[in-house]
């Protein structure tokens, strides 16, 4: 009988890059991206005392991936980010 280690000794997975590629910048992929971004920007906004300080943009599509940047859209953001670190504490 094979234990579980000789098992694994057998198996071979081929990845399929230029597929994983479309799936990573899909529409869906960049929707919940999108999401992800727009929670942060609102975390972030919560922390400070003025409102819309921090603003998620759009999911936009990547050379291997698709992203979001959140940054700061206020002088008094920009100098609480670099203070207190809002957008990393914002991210956890």
């Amino acid at each position: 009988m094979l234990g579980l280690n000789d098992m694994a000794k057998n198996i071979e997975v081929k990845l399929n890059i230029k597929g994983l590629k479309e799936l990573r910048n899909d529409a869906g992929v960049k929707g919940e991206l999108q999401k992800y971004g727009n929670r942060i920007a609102e975390r972030a906004n919560g922390m400070i005392e003025e409102g819309e300080g921090y603003v998620a943009d759009g999911a936009e599509r990547g050379n291997t991936r698709a992203h979001v940047n959140v940054h700061t859209n206020s002088v008094h953001a920009y100098y609480n980010n670099l203070k207190h670190n809002t957008l990393l504490k914002a991210m956890r």
